[in-house]
């Protein structure tokens, strides 16, 4: 957001760029300010707002879990259009899914950054299949294989006792 800091009696508009703290008691030490005016455009890495995860398809209705891949985004737009955060909406994602940053919807006058749009299109969030799932379908396929194998068996001995009764019937 652009701050407005009031130095002697002018008015000079600003842009956060950073805060320096102190790691005992988390009080600022330093802050770094950049002057922008209506004309500036800027480069700025904006936090990203994940919406609607609680109802998600992916993870209500499959059973996946959400991953955040990236908290933040590099933009480039005009100094006045600087968005707080961008909000990303994840209710109709699918297990499986990812977000892609060239899928971000961005508010007018606001794009990716050169940064990002010269190098490989990267996943900000995805729904994946859980650990414990995984875990759980490994039991299901190993309680499967032992129930077969334990059928197979008692298939076994029923054809010996078959053989064996056969062989003292013939003498």
């Amino acid at each position: 957001q652009v701050i407005e800091l009031n130095e002697n009696e002018d008015a000079i508009k600003v842009i956060l760029k950073e805060v320096q703290v102190n790691p005992s008691n988390d009080k600022p030490i330093h802050v770094d300010f950049q002057t922008v005016s209506e004309k500036t455009n800027i480069t700025i890495n904006v936090p990203l707002k994940f919406t609607n995860e609680e109802i998600c398809v992916g993870v209500k209705q499959q059973g996946g879990m959400i991953s955040h891949l990236k908290n933040e985004i590099e933009l480039t737009c005009n100094a006045q259009n600087l968005p707080e955060f961008i909000e990303i909406d994840m209710q109709t994602i699918e297990l499986g899914s990812n977000i892609m940053q060239s899928q971000i919807i961005l508010p007018e006058g606001v794009s990716l950054s050169n940064n990002i749009l010269n190098s490989q299109d990267q996943p900000v969030a995805s729904v994946s299949v859980t650990r414990a799932a995984l875990d759980i379908d490994d039991e299901i396929a190993t309680t499967e294989g032992e129930e077969e194998g334990a059928e197979e068996s008692a298939d076994a001995a029923e054809t010996s006792e078959d053989s064996n009764s056969d062989s003292e019937s013939k003498e």
